[in-house]
Parts: structure tokens; sequence; C-alpha cells
């Protein structure tokens, strides 16, 4: 979003992606159970239509499932177990920014909100922020989404990035919480077009934060159209850290009507990355 470097972060990929939530695509589970968000994205909507959502985490049991990733935890049959993952190897470096426009993005991680015709998909909440699993083999603390940029395989449809993921650490840069060291692991589900500079110029993580989009860099910020029930949760850290440099003020994540959003803004905010 904005033309100027924030975070730099070392980054690892792979292309199995460790227990990612996501929207779009089906992962295996055991028997005795699955989480689901049904054709809405969301736990309430879910029918229990056998389409195993939300990879290991959040379907280790009902309580990650409906408690952590906001899914509805079904007992009709899922499919086999998951295979384990690998951790990643190698690195460089990349810069990120945040953003969640509501737009559906490039990869299909989006539902139609009622009313809307298929053209005018919504983004997906479980592409929000979530707690890693203790003892992940990443050393996570959050896995999460993001749009990238060309660089990392990302493309206007279905590119070659979509579903894959990146292991990121990044330290904290906020005045009077610096040095923080976060790692993240975070799939590709949207583009970061090369319109935004930071893109253009390499490998660049846009990532999926609710409530932090700020609307004067966005280049396709459809949530009041969207999601007009949610407005005030997507307008609540847009200035953060434009303007007032106190990073206690400026983001009240609790304006989020929805609990997967809200605890995706309090755990981006947890970071304390100044990457607009």
């Amino acid at each position: 979003k904005k033309n100027n470097e924030i975070v730099n972060v070392t980054l690892a990929r792979r292309s199995l992606c460790p227990s990612l939530l996501i929207c779009a695509s089906t992962l295996p589970t055991a028997l005795s159970g699955y989480c689901n968000w049904g054709p809405a994205g969301t736990g309430a909507s879910s029918v229990c239509d056998g389409d195993v959502q939300g990879g290991d985490t959040c379907n280790e049991g009902q309580s990650n499932c409906e408690d952590g990733c906001g899914g509805r935890w079904c007992t009709n049959d899922g499919g086999p177990a998951p295979p384990t993952p690998t951790p990643p190897t190698g690195g460089q470096t990349a810069t990120t920014t945040r953003y969640w426009d509501c737009s559906g993005g490039a990869c299909a991680c989006a539902y139609i909100p009622t009313g809307f015709s298929d053209q005018e998909p919504a983004h997906c909440h479980s592409n929000a922020m979530f707690v890693a699993p203790a003892g992940n083999p990443f050393g996570a603390t959050y896995y999460g989404a993001a749009a990238v940029s060309a660089s990392l395989g990302g493309g206007n449809w279905m590119a070659d990035a979509c579903g894959k993921c990146w292991k990121v650490t990044g330290t904290s840069n906020a005045p009077g919480y610096g040095g923080v060291e976060t790692t993240l692991i975070l799939k590709g589900t949207n583009f970061c077009p090369d319109d935004n500079p930071l893109c253009d110029a390499g490998p660049h993580f846009d990532i999926a934060a609710p409530g932090f989009d700020v609307t004067a860099y966005s280049l396709a910020h459809t949530c009041p159209e969207r999601e007009p029930e949610e407005a005030a949760g997507f307008a609540a850290c847009e200035t953060w850290l434009i303007g007032n440099l106190d990073p206690d003020l400026g983001c009240d994540c609790s304006l989020f009507n929805s609990p997967t959003l809200r605890r995706g803004c309090e755990n981006f905010y947890s970071l304390k990355w100044d990457n607009p």
C-alpha cells in the first residue's frame, strides 16, 4: 500500500501449506470430525457438507474449530488423517504491508455475500490471522494469509503462488515496542499487483489484517458495500500509527461483531508492525 519499506522479513517457501486456515481449499482430517465454514464462509452457515476446511490446527478438535477458528465442528465422514508437514528450508528478505479490502481476491479464497452476484465475492473471514498450535514445527506464533507479489508467484487469477506458504520472520518497530521478533506462516491467497510500488520492487507480502486496510492506499476496498454490518470494525485500525504515533491509540478491534475478524485484528495488532 504505502511507498516505503517498513519491515524486512526472512522467508522460506514450501509448496504444501501447513495447517493454514483457508476458505476455498479442502484438506482431509480424521473420521471423528472436521471443521467447516459453509457457503457464506462462516460457522453459522455450515451444513456439514463433507468439505473439510481449515487444515490441521482447526481440525484437531471441536474447541480449536469453533473457539479458535470460528467454524462449525461436524461429525460426518471427512476422509483420512492429514499428512505431517515438513519445515521449509532456504531464505531471503522481503517487505510487508497490511490490507483487508473485502474483495474476493485472485485465489478464490472468497464467498458470495447475500444479495450479491457471483462477480462480487468477498474475502473469507477465515483468511484472518490465527494463533498457531503450540510446538508447531515452524516456530510460528501465528498462521495467516497474504496477497503476494509477482516475484513470489502472484498473478491475476489462480497463479502459482495460490495455496503456497512462506515462513516469515519480522521484528516489531512500533514506538516503545521495538525489537520483538515474531514468526508467521503466511499462505498466498491473493495477488499484490505491480500498481503497489513495493510489490513491483521485489518479494512482498500484503498481510491480511481485518480492520487495518488503509483506504488512501487501497486499490480495491469494497468493505462498506460487501459487509456493511462490519463497517465499524473494518475502519477500526485504518489510521493506526498514521498521523498519531502513539501505538496504544487509533486501533479498536472490539468494534468487530465477528469473533473471527476480531481475533484476526487483535493478533495482527499484537505484532506491533508499523507497515501501512
